[in-house]
């Protein structure tokens, strides 16, 4: 998640800030037009306005869960149960129910992390406060979440996968004799393979997280319930939640944006607080531990990364567009890098490539020559071809990314894309699909689809699951319109592919 190195490279800019108490914000301090006067000399105080992208405190909250773990793999004993259950032609509605009963825990223990964590913000900053996770994956990031996906899922057959009192004890003798029992025989040399294995299983969660669809809606449902009863605000971004944001924080809808993923940067989002850290009571989750809530973060501001300025890596003079470039090259998730280039040989790509003078070739031109030329090993026409495609792609994800702009989907920026980058005809050509009216296949095909209105509205307010396309909430009383909108959707989408 996010571009690899590029907070450490950022940190001479960095800004260390506490979070103690801070009930309100001096408005002269904001960002953008979005001032507001009590009609007197000197400025009004009012609360800060922050963004907080939940999605990798979701995942963080999954990967460090080991609920799922049936304690039963931890003992000889139950080991053999699990093996008899596993062997029965039908096993127990028992069995189901402590299998549901791991999941309800699994749920409940990721929902208290993730609201902790927006407690302690409300605690330590008393501010207005939005909410934002993300929708759907875009197109272009299918190979990347595929990938993942099946991380999680070889994680998961390692922790449930069932090991045997016996196997246990045979490999736990196979060890003894390499070693000639030097340390206690095969009785310890059985306990230290026991201890591995019930090792390698905690591990294999933590990395498995919420295997399950299922468990995976059924916690962001949980989310959303306390969220609606605390009356915290909160949106579904069509797709990314960092597009979302940055665009919000760009237009001084919010003052700053709180997230763990560097992909903020290259969004291009002028205000960042990474790294938060709260400190509270230890175990103590009543009103008055809160209260005494402290914090810090790191705040990076995109007005202060040209200021980056070492031998190796200098960002002075760098564009918006430059340093998305920059992190393209050196690897995201929407495009991998060449062999052999990381963040210090893209900043000096980009660097020569655009302030390269009186040349009849566009910025992008020359930056791909230099990229094929610095790599390591040799890139034939096709290699080129297909890395080409995929960093523009890229580079369209960045910088015309699908957001709510308050009423519908809209593709960000698309009526005024940077000028460098129009002089690049495969980059002008899928953006001039929609300048100049033609269907928008292409580009949709990139970001993401423009849902329609409606629908749009029931997944930013949590009602439609843009991954699934699912109704969540299933026993609430939604309305009937809200099942209409998606079937009407689905069979406009079945249409368009023929079935």
């Amino acid at each position: 998640m996010g571009i690899t190195n590029l907070l450490p490279a950022l940190s001479s800019v960095e800004h260390k800030v506490t979070l103690c108490g801070s009930k309100h914000f001096q408005i002269k301090e904001c960002q953008g037009n979005r001032n507001e006067s009590n009609g007197s000399s000197g400025t009004q105080r009012r609360n800060i306005r922050i963004g907080v992208d939940i999605s990798s405190w979701i995942a963080a909250a999954c990967h460090s869960n080991t609920e799922l773990i049936d304690e039963r793999h931890f003992s000889n004993f139950g080991r053999n149960e699990l093996t008899t259950i596993a062997n029965a032609d039908d096993p127990s509605s028992q069995e189901d129910l402590h299998q549901q009963q791991l999941a309800r825990n699994f749920i409940s223990t990721a929902t208290k992390s993730v609201l902790r964590r927006i407690k302690s913000i409300q605690s330590c900053l008393s501010p207005d406060l939005i909410v934002v996770l993300d929708g759907g994956s875009p197109p272009i990031k299918k190979a990347t979440v595929d990938s993942r996906k099946q991380l999680r899922a070889n994680a998961a057959q390692q922790r449930d996968e069932l090991v045997s009192h016996h196997n246990t004890r045979a490999s736990g003798k196979s060890a003894g004799k390499n070693k000639n029992d030097a340390h206690g025989g095969i009785g310890t040399t059985l306990d230290a393979r026991s201890h591995l294995s019930n090792h390698q299983k905690i591990s294999a969660a933590k990395r498995a997280g919420a295997t399950s669809r299922i468990i995976y809606s059924a916690l962001v449902d949980s989310i959303f319930h306390i969220l609606r009863e605390k009356q915290i605000a909160f949106l579904v971004a069509p797709y990314e939640a960092d597009g979302q944001l940055a665009i919000m924080n760009n237009q001084s809808l919010i003052d700053y944006v709180i997230s763990e993923d560097s992909d903020l940067i290259p969004y291009g989002c002028n205000a960042c607080l990474y790294k938060l850290k709260t400190f509270m009571t230890i175990g103590d989750e009543s009103d008055e531990a809160y209260q005494n809530c402290r914090g810090t973060a790191i705040l990076l501001r995109k007005q202060d990364l040209t200021a980056v300025t070492s031998t190796s890596f200098n960002l002075y003079g760098f564009t918006d567009v430059m340093i998305t470039c920059m992190c393209i090259a050196s690897g995201c998730d929407y495009a991998k890098s060449l062999k052999g280039i990381g963040l210090v040989s893209a900043n000096s790509a980009v660097r020569e490539a655009f302030e390269t003078k009186k040349s009849p070739m566009s910025p992008l031109e020359i930056l791909f020559g230099i990229l094929f030329h610095k790599c390591h090993g040799k890139v034939n026409d096709d290699e080129k071809g297909s890395y080409t495609v995929s960093f523009i792609e890229a580079l369209i994800c960045f910088r015309h990314p699908v957001v709510f702009d308050g009423s519908a989907c809209v593709f960000s920026n698309i009526n005024s894309p940077d000028e460098q980058l129009m002089e690049f005809a495969p980059y002008a050509e899928i953006v001039n699909s929609h300048n100049i009216g033609h269907s928008n296949k292409r580009l949709e095909s990139i970001v993401g689809e423009l849902y329609p209105k409606e629908l749009c509205s029931y997944v930013v307010q949590g009602v439609i699951d843009p991954k699934t396309w699912e109704i969540r909430n299933k026993n609430d009383d939604n309305p009937q319109r809200v099942q209409d909108c998606l079937q009407e959707w689905i069979h406009g989408k079945d249409i368009e592919s023929g079935n």
